[in-house]
């Protein structure tokens, strides 16, 4: 494979990120607004943070507009990680993949834990796209080494 697929191949894992990032936002969004669930590929703790916010402001019903707000800046922080792992990770860090395959990882863990198998099921088939992309960048690093004894990689490159 040439580098210019393998780097294409490690940015469409990266960008993975950003798709995990954007559903579970979506999911949070139609939750407040419906009470239901969009996508199952959302993150699992932003589901279960969205119950607990629903929950607490049904206990405080003249707090409910704060209480919600509260949610979905917890659930807009806890995405923007994901976005941050897929930012970095498009530019080449692998310690920004590996961070955000755990993180998602765990997240896998908490969908077995409600119990939703559809949901981990959609978990495991992201992790394989994200390892993909890992995997991309580690073989990329081999071929611009190999093309280029003393290579001086672009400054996004790091370990």
């Amino acid at each position: 494979m040439n580098a210019a697929s393998l780097r294409r191949q490690m940015k469409n894992g990266a960008y993975n990120f950003h798709w995990i990032a954007g559903l579970s936002l979506a999911n949070s969004i139609y939750f407040v607004l419906t009470r239901n669930y969009g996508f199952v590929v959302g993150l699992g703790v932003t589901q279960f943070l969205d119950i607990i916010f629903h929950n607490i402001a049904q206990s405080f019903p003249n707090s409910v507009l704060i209480i919600q707000s509260s949610g979905l800046l917890l659930d807009a922080f806890i995405c923007s990680v994901f976005i941050l792992c897929g930012v970095l990770s498009a530019k080449g860090h692998r310690l920004a993949f590996i961070a955000g395959m755990i993180l998602y990882g765990l997240d896998a863990i908490l969908t077995l834990v409600s119990p939703d198998f559809i949901g981990f099921g959609f978990h495991l088939f992201f992790l394989w796209f994200l390892f993909s992309g890992l995997k991309a960048l580690d073989t990329l690093k081999i071929v611009l080494s190999e093309t280029n004894p003393n290579p001086v990689l672009p400054k996004n490159f790091s370990s």
